[in-house]
């Protein structure tokens, strides 16, 4: 599992907005979560799919019902539940519910899902999208010339009359991106001459979702939804704790990870003692923390220290 899907499972592990809402099927789904606490569903969510005896066929159920019937967030439902399809083996459902979050909310980050899968995207009034659309397909096709070309037309509208689309590195400086162009001079000329962390409408959209995600404060959510957070430090505490046992996992240093993963565990322990619902959540990234060592392929090198099971076996009780 690479390290952003990793972060993306994280994070559909704690995020009670993300993996389940109150919404549900109507009748008897709508019991199902009907005076229920966010938290008990998502608690519920989490043990279904993560834990045994691992009935993920029910959590895939809770997530898809928030998707068709909750309409608050519904677009980011139908995305997280299109992830979850994705992790179960089931790439044709994921890539419906990608459509499906792409024709509620036509978010570039739902069209490039649609793409990967092997769908074409919905077509959007969005000038960026649709040019960062040609250039993931060309990726796609192995055609690095095609997406060159198609780079390099953005770049000119982007500075043309009017300047219908704004740029900023970031937007060209992509995991994807890079690993199809990364060696052209080309490309590397492109993402230099782009300001960094230029103001677009892009970065209000990720510092409001951010504002109003339940774990902002906690975790920082901004990093996250923007894609760094295996590539740039985070200046929250716990957030950076988290990135410290990802680190030292790839180094395999087991000690090094318990040691990251304690000073996680105790900084959690100390917002949670603020109020009733701070400790849930500060309980909930414990279990999602604990659940993905014990059980993920990437901590398999470290799972076995001694010391990393003291710390996680007592969430997992």
């Amino acid at each position: 599992m690479t390290p952003r899907i990793l972060s993306i499972v994280f994070m559909l592990l704690l995020s009670t907005t993300w993996i389940v809402q109150t919404g549900c099927r109507a009748g008897e789904e709508a019991a199902l979560v009907r005076g229920r606490a966010y938290y008990d569903i998502y608690d519920e969510a989490v043990n279904l799919y993560f834990k045994p005896p691992y009935r993920k066929e029910q959590a895939v159920g809770l997530m898809r019902s928030a998707c068709e019937y909750h309409t608050e967030l519904q677009d980011a439902s139908c995305y997280n539940l299109g992830i979850l399809l994705e992790i179960h083996g089931q790439p044709d459902q994921a890539l419906e519910a990608y459509k499906r979050a792409q024709s509620l909310n036509p978010h570039q980050l739902y069209a490039l899902a649609i793409q990967r899968l092997g769908g074409r995207a919905i077509e959007s009034s969005s000038d960026y999208l649709k040019f960062m659309s040609q250039i993931v397909e060309h990726c796609r096709a192995d055609d690095r010339e095609a997406a060159l070309l198609s780079m390099r037309r953005m770049m000119s509208v982007a500075v043309g009359p009017g300047h219908p689309i704004t740029l900023h590195r970031e937007m060209l400086d992509q995991p994807f991106v890079q690993k199809c162009l990364g060696d052209s001079v080309q490309y590397q000329q492109y993402v230099s001459e782009l300001p960094a962390n230029s103001e677009t409408l892009d970065g209000a959209i990720y510092r409001e979702r951010a504002a109003v995600h339940p774990f902002h404060g906690l975790w920082d959510m901004e990093l996250y939804l923007r894609g760094l957070q295996q590539r740039e430090q985070s200046h929250n505490r716990i957030t950076a704790d988290w990135q410290n046992v990802l680190q030292a996992t790839r180094n395999a240093q087991g000690n090094v990870v318990a040691r990251e993963l304690r000073a996680m565990f105790q900084a959690l322990d100390t917002y949670g003692r603020r109020s009733q619902i701070d400790g849930q959540k500060a309980l909930a990234i414990k279990r999602a923390a604990a659940i993905l060592l014990q059980n993920d392929p990437y901590f398999a090198r470290v799972r076995g220290n001694a010391a990393i099971q003291s710390v996680i076996a007592p969430i997992l009780r």
